[in-house]
């Protein structure tokens, strides 16, 4: 309950905060104004510094709730130091050599933190490296991460995204483990980036900055390790809840993206011979955007393999070293060769295929989605709705008249910004729709057995996520031919929420947690009736403040029920 909390006083102060502080750094023009250089892609002076919000809410968040500061002195002075450093390079540029010295001095302090209690035994697939070599190889290791994140913040929402997928990661696996540190700072973690991707997701109305992605390189390569002695622990060990063994080929694969890429670079770089440690536009964001491919699909398909390389390290984690290293191999394999793969389609015109599919699609078809199967689907979630109302409401957790304080002065803030901002508004929906499967979804009925021509038997959750999916997925395609809509259906922050729920979902079936898969099916289940909200929004503006409003009233009425 309380990680709950913390996540959302994260993301309150940061979408509160935010605002504020960038009209503050347009007023002291601290911006980012574009100078024509090829990994430069914005037209317009964007603020910067984004990272002094980060830094300061995941911190005071973290250290409101944990008390025992003196245990994480070295960890939050490492911290402090890759702040600063962030800060002044995004204010005067700092050379490259001074850089590495202070992140060097960040790093000795995050591997003191690691050590102050209890030497640490460092492996890489399984063996057991030297007394000195175990730190160096883990101070190059993070020191690299950390210049990753940094060489990674080239797109909108790319770094604060990546950040919320491998936080998450790490939320999940520390379930359970007693490590209340983690799960507060994996928390707050999570609620800031998922506050700030409002401001940060394309179009970006701020930058992370160096200080961001410093910060949040800092905060989730530490997470990250901590969590590589969590999985490492033997489960027949019931003692234990953490070992004091970090697993480096753990800490490989979950955060392979930023240091596959970077090694790929350094690599073009040397092969070019130019200098490997200023900056260019040979990452893996630059060559997908070279391929004619829209900047939120760019940062969609980097979130994707991200978390392909977070679901491989759980399944490293949790089942079969050996075939987790087969396929860590291919995937590497396929990542090195990402821009021949992409000319060999492009050349073959694979990815024209969509078009022709498109046109071939009867006019008829489309009207047949508006209005036949739109208003069968609506009427047909109302009475489902109304059923769990009056039969599946749970009565058994205390807890829920505290979603009361949420929901009522979220209410009253919302009404006056849904007109000029939708973003936090349409955010409240989604948690509404949570809410109240959280309170009528976890009973049996989504999950009783019927049977079924074909398949045997199938429950209704099964049904219901596979009918709002084919809906969801044919919009998505088509929307041009169904709503007359030409931009893109979903926001920046839709996607990487997209990308997120998703991999919670697959990553929940690899842990094995008392009735885990009911949480994921019910984030999964009120995502796709989320995205159904907005399909008929943009389909029927007019039913928009209605059905806005429908979801707190059909929220507020379960907790309500389950009150009294």
């Amino acid at each position: 309950m309380i990680n709950l909390i913390i996540i959302f006083l994260s993301f309150l102060f940061t979408v509160g905060a935010t605002p504020y502080f960038i009209n503050f750094l347009f007023k002291n023009n601290i911006v980012d104004k574009p100078n024509g250089e090829d990994r430069h892609i914005h037209t317009e002076p964007i603020p910067r510094l984004g990272g002094v919000i980060i830094f300061a809410v995941i911190i005071s968040i973290t250290l409101t709730f944990y008390h025992d500061i003196s245990s994480i002195l070295f960890f939050i002075s490492g911290a402090l130091v890759v702040f600063i450093l962030g800060i002044l390079d995004d204010l005067r540029s700092i050379k490259w050599n001074i850089k590495f010295l202070v992140q060097s001095v960040a790093v000795i302090l995050l591997i003191i933190s690691f050590n102050e209690y209890q030497y640490p035994i460092i492996k890489l697939v399984n063996i057991t490296l030297p007394y000195g070599l175990n730190n160096l190889v883990l101070f190059v290791l993070i020191l690299g991460i950390l210049n990753s994140f940094n060489l990674m913040d080239g797109l909108d929402g790319l770094v604060t995204g990546y950040s919320l997928i491998v936080a998450s990661m790490c939320f999940l696996l520390n379930m359970g483990s007693g490590m209340i540190f983690t799960g507060y700072l994996s928390a707050a973690v999570i609620g800031t980036t998922l506050g700030f991707l409002k401001f940060n997701a394309n179009p970006a109305r701020i930058f992370l900055g160096d200080s961001g992605s410093l910060t949040l390189g800092y905060l989730i390569t530490s997470l990250v390790i901590i969590i590589s002695g969590v999985v490492s622990v033997n489960p027949q060990d019931t003692t234990k809840s953490y070992s004091n063994t970090i697993d480096l080929t753990f800490i490989v694969i979950a955060l392979a993206l930023p240091i596959i890429d970077t090694i790929r670079v350094i690599l073009v770089r040397f092969k070019r011979g130019n200098n490997l440690f200023l900056a260019d536009a040979n990452h893996l964001h630059h060559i997908l955007l070279n391929k004619k491919i829209k900047h939120k699909t760019v940062v969609l398909l980097i979130h994707i393999f991200s978390v392909m390389f977070v679901l491989l390290a759980i399944y490293y984690a949790k089942f079969s070293k050996a075939n987790a290293l087969i396929i860590f191999t291919v995937l590497i394999i396929l990542f090195f060769s990402i821009e021949h793969i992409l000319t060999f389609l492009i050349k073959k015109k694979i990815l024209i295929t969509y078009s022709k599919v498109y046109n071939s699609i009867p006019d008829l078809i489309p009207k047949i989605y508006k209005i036949i199967l739109l208003p069968i689907i609506s009427l047909s979630l109302i009475i489902l709705f109304a059923f769990l109302i009056f039969n599946e409401v749970n009565n058994s957790v205390y807890f829920y008249r505290y979603f009361i304080l949420l929901l009522l002065p979220s209410l009253f803030y919302s009404t006056t910004k849904i007109k000029n901002d939708s973003y936090y508004p349409e955010l409240l929906v989604l948690i509404n729709i949570v809410l109240f499967f959280l309170i009528t979804g976890l009973s049996g009925f989504f999950y009783t057995l019927h049977p079924a021509p074909l398949i045997d038997y199938i429950n209704f959750n099964q049904l219901f996520i596979f009918i709002l999916s084919i809906l969801i997925i044919f919009f998505a395609l088509f929307k041009e031919r169904v709503a007359n809509l030409s931009q893109q259906f979903l926001t920046g922050g839709d996607l990487i929420i997209t990308v997120l729920i998703s991999s919670i979902y697959i990553a929940v079936q690899f842990i094995d947690l008392p009735d885990s898969y009911k949480i994921s099916d019910t984030l999964l289940r009120s995502f796709l009736v989320y995205l159904f909200y907005k399909i008929l929004i943009v389909t029927l503006p007019k039913i928009h403040l209605p059905l806005y409003y429908f979801s707190f009233f059909i929220t507020v009425v379960v907790i309500l029920i389950s009150i009294f």
